[in-house]
């Protein structure tokens, strides 16, 4: 006997309403990192900055060592030095002098000026190449500076010494005898210099006598 089985198929019912969301599953692993990109074009460059103020000056560094190159050798000596031992004709020498008394002058005491050329003279000179000016006084041709001015006139000739007078303070004013002496006491000057003699023209307890001033030579 054949058994026959029939199948029924029920309809499908309406569908449910929609459950609730489930929570957050938890995250999964970190994917493996991609390849890096392609290095992009360089961009251009940038406009200059101003620039910047001066910054302050730094201290001074330590003083480096002493080097330790050889010492140089020795420089070749000099030529002698030329020193003439009378001064050359025509060259002029000029100085001060004074002649003071502070104590009063006697008939037989005298004040006395010393006139010393820094270089002697060839020879001496004699009364006639001496000249002794008083404060004031010229000579023509010869003489005719000052104190203030020692000179020697453009005409005088060599072997001419003028002897000038500045400040005179005298008593008495004048009277005074004058001389210009060489070291033998003769008129004149020695190659080394000469002496200014002051006499006083009287005997009196009011003798005294302070003078001062300049000279030039004009050598032989």
């Amino acid at each position: 006997m054949t058994s026959t089985t029939v199948t029924t198929t029920a309809e499908t019912g309406p569908t449910g309403e929609t459950g609730e969301t489930g929570p957050t599953g938890v995250t999964g692993p970190t994917g493996a990192t991609g390849p890096t990109g392609v290095t992009g074009a360089t961009g251009p460059t940038g406009v200059s900055g101003a620039t910047g103020p001066t910054g302050p000056m730094g201290a001074t560094g330590l003083t480096g060592p002493t080097g330790a190159g050889p010492t140089g050798a020795t420089g070749n000596t000099g030529a002698a030095g030329s020193f003439s031992e009378v001064a050359p004709a025509g060259a002029l020498e000029r100085g001060f002098w004074a002649a003071t008394s502070p104590d009063p002058l006697a008939l037989d005491r005298v004040a006395m000026g010393t006139i010393s050329f820094p270089v002697p003279l060839a020879s001496g000179l004699t009364a006639e190449e001496v000249h002794y000016l008083k404060n004031g006084e010229t000579l023509t041709e010869r003489c005719e500076g000052s104190a203030t001015d020692p000179s020697v006139s453009a005409a005088a000739p060599n072997g001419t010494l003028c002897i000038y007078t500045g400040l005179e303070e005298n008593s008495p004013t004048t009277g005074y005898t004058t001389t210009v002496e060489n070291a033998a006491g003769a008129t004149g000057a020695a190659p080394e210099g000469a002496a200014v003699v002051f006499a006083p023209p009287s005997e009196s307890s009011e003798n005294k006598l302070n003078v001062r001033g300049f000279w030039v030579v004009k050598a032989p």
